[in-house]
């Protein structure tokens, strides 16, 4: 389990987003180097170029993320709210009243960018959590039982010129667990993720855009338990890339990303009176590659398609030196649609089993025709 999360994990920070919208998932997953609105959950500051928007995310059957962007003097404020679930490795798991049990949902994004002579300024603030305390007085001697969990991420942004975009990014897990006398159960040690990162644009010519990128994690996660035992891992995830932009036309769009990404892994567990434990890992996708295309076939309809093919590398290494080694390439394929009626835009990831059995009437097999859709309404547009 804790392999395929971490793997997910260098996954997404290849792919150096948060979570990606539509149109830059249906061409390849290349938030980092097309612009596009979904680029603030990167860089913040970003959010000044998209001012009085609302925005609804779906993902499969369900609604995901609403939001909304407005202009405020020389600045630009946001907010979202979104299902998002906090990971953690070792937090407890919250009962809600015996609905989504042990899933931590992400409360709330708040955003604010503003334009100071030129340089784009902006943070975003995440607040994520859930909480079930108990104060009975019965049966004797009472339930005093705990199980909280709280997350908080910070991301402060900079754009220097329309050229370099640059990031720093905090984040911090914390809970309390008390067993029904009000005892701890485990508390967090070091549950705490700090990073970095940059892209640079440069235009080598009126259709060719290059754009260099790099992003540095450091993540830390463990606990400590009433016994003494202690529990604490460390990640250290390094990206570097380069993508281009090529405006093969006024209605076409090329991009392609090549990079690689690299992420050691090690995990301490001390016992009292016995020997500590160690185990190393290693997750690594060298290189990752990425290709989408982009056009506009009327005023109101554009066609997106993409590709993402990474040749994933793992290993772990315990305390006596065995170890074992992974390797495999993970390929993904992606199709879209961009529609736009007035003000009113809708991008659309499209079911492939759709495009092979139709509707339900023809074909008698039901499913979704989008997987994933974006729908926004910008106010202000002629």
């Amino acid at each position: 389990m804790r392999k395929t999360v971490c793997v997910l994990l260098i996954v997404l920070l290849a792919m150096a987003t948060t979570a990606s919208a539509t149109r830059v998932t249906t061409m390849g997953g290349v938030n980092n180097i097309v612009k596009d609105v979904k680029n603030i959950f990167i860089y913040p500051q970003l959010i000044t170029q998209y001012p009085d928007a609302m925005y609804l995310e779906i993902s499969g059957s369900n609604l995901y993320r609403a939001g909304g962007h407005y202009a405020l003097g020389n600045g630009v404020l946001g907010m979202y709210f979104s299902t998002e679930t906090l990971w953690s490795t070792y937090a407890p798991v919250v009962d809600p009243g015996g609905m989504n049990w042990g899933v931590y949902h992400q409360r709330i994004y708040l955003f604010y960018g503003m334009d100071m002579n030129g340089m784009q300024l902006g943070a975003q603030l995440r607040l994520f959590g859930d909480a079930h305390n108990v104060d009975a007085s019965t049966p004797a001697p009472g339930d005093k039982s705990i199980e909280s969990v709280m997350g908080l991420g910070l991301n402060i942004g900079a754009t220097f010129g329309e050229k370099i975009d640059a990031y720093f990014t905090f984040q911090n897990v914390s809970w309390k667990e008390e067993d029904t006398a009000g005892k701890m159960i485990t508390e967090p040690n070091g549950n705490m993720t700090i990073g970095l990162g940059a892209r640079l644009w440069l235009e080598m010519s009126d259709t060719y855009t290059l754009i260099p990128y790099a992003g540095f994690e450091m993540m830390g996660d463990g606990y400590k338990d009433s016994s003494k035992v202690e529990v604490k891992s460390s990640t250290t995830a390094i990206t570097i890339g380069v993508g281009d932009n090529i405006a093969v036309s006024d209605e076409v769009l090329l991009v392609s990303d090549i990079g690689v990404s690299l992420m050691p892994e090690k995990t301490e567990i001390t016992i009292p009176n016995s020997p500590s434990r160690e185990t190393k890992s290693s997750y690594t996708s060298l290189p990752y590659f990425r290709i989408g295309l982009e056009a506009q076939l009327y005023d109101w309809l554009w066609a997106r398609m993409g590709a993402y093919k990474a040749w994933q590398k793992e290993s772990t290494e315990d305390n006596d030196g065995n170890t074992e080694y992974w390797g495999y390439a993970n390929t993904s394929l992606y199709l879209g649609a961009g529609f736009l009626f007035k003000n009113l835009h809708i991008d659309a990831q499209i079911n492939p089993g759709f495009m092979t059995r139709g509707p339900y009437f023809v074909s008698g097999s039901g499913g979704d025709m989008f997987s994933r859709v974006t729908i926004y309404y910008v106010w202000g547009e002629k």
